[in-house]
């Protein structure tokens, strides 16, 4: 005696394996049925358990695993080769950077009023105050810079 597979709707599937019918196309998603009557879908037993085995373990075709495990490997290839041509830059070193150099800025915006006065006695009152306001306005656009949740000036 010989064996023939069932073919299975979605909503037979459904009855059959006590699902929601959704849960099953959403496992579906992405197998081709056996055969297509008007709008009905028709599947295999196997290929739906395979599906759902899939879905559940997060594992899927090997041919698609192994593409995906190549592009890892030549990702970080691609790293290590931009390193060593001096290509890449890491946050750490590029917030440290840009925190020194905020920390230098601030410490020139607040001393340059009282070194220009230095400079120049004639300098009046006036003028300095003029000077500190755009010194002001330009240390708040520097502070006004972010790098994420990190604060520059602070």
């Amino acid at each position: 005696m010989a064996y023939v597979a069932q073919e299975w709707t979605i909503s037979g599937l459904a009855v059959e394996l006590r699902m929601d019918r959704r849960t099953i196309g959403k496992a579906l998603t992405g197998v081709d049925p056996v055969r297509s009557d008007n709008k009905t879908d028709f599947y295999l037993m196997a290929d739906v358990v395979r599906a759902m085995l899939e879905q559940k373990t997060g594992t899927g075709d090997p041919q698609k695993e192994q593409a995906r495990l190549n592009k890892l490997r030549a990702d970080q290839i691609e790293m290590a080769l931009a390193k060593d041509r001096r290509e890449y830059l890491p946050v750490e070193l590029l917030e440290s950077a840009l925190s020194e150099f905020a920390r230098q800025a601030k410490a020139i915006f607040e001393t340059l009023p009282k070194r220009l006065k230095q400079a120049n006695p004639a300098l009046k009152a006036r003028e300095i105050r003029v000077i500190e306001t755009e010194l002001n306005k330009a240390r708040q656009a520097v502070a006004d810079m972010r790098l994420g949740k990190n604060d520059l000036w602070d």
